[in-house]
């Protein structure tokens, strides 16, 4: 009979989550960042109010995946060693 016990990935949800959210974060980080910049330089001509947009959005999103990735210590201060300190 096999356990599951080490390989349950219901008892790291929470930091798998963490950990993908905070890639996420970077990810949209720098398109955030290489679009603004494209956008201040002028490097793309056309269609200014819509990448606008884009830009806002990719930094909410930014923003709530830093959200996400910093809430996993409050979730789970007693499981994580690193939240314990």
């Amino acid at each position: 009979m096999l356990t599951t016990a080490a390989t349950d990935p219901s008892r790291y949800l929470f930091w798998i989550t963490s950990r993908a959210a905070g890639t996420a974060a970077l990810i949209l980080a720098s398109a955030t960042v290489g679009l603004g910049l494209a956008m201040s330089t002028k490097l793309l001509k056309r269609g200014g109010a819509d990448r606008r947009v884009v830009h806002e959005a990719l930094s909410l999103s930014v923003m709530v995946a830093i959200a996400v990735h910093a809430s996993r210590c409050s979730a789970t201060a007693t499981s994580i060693p690193a939240c314990s300190t």
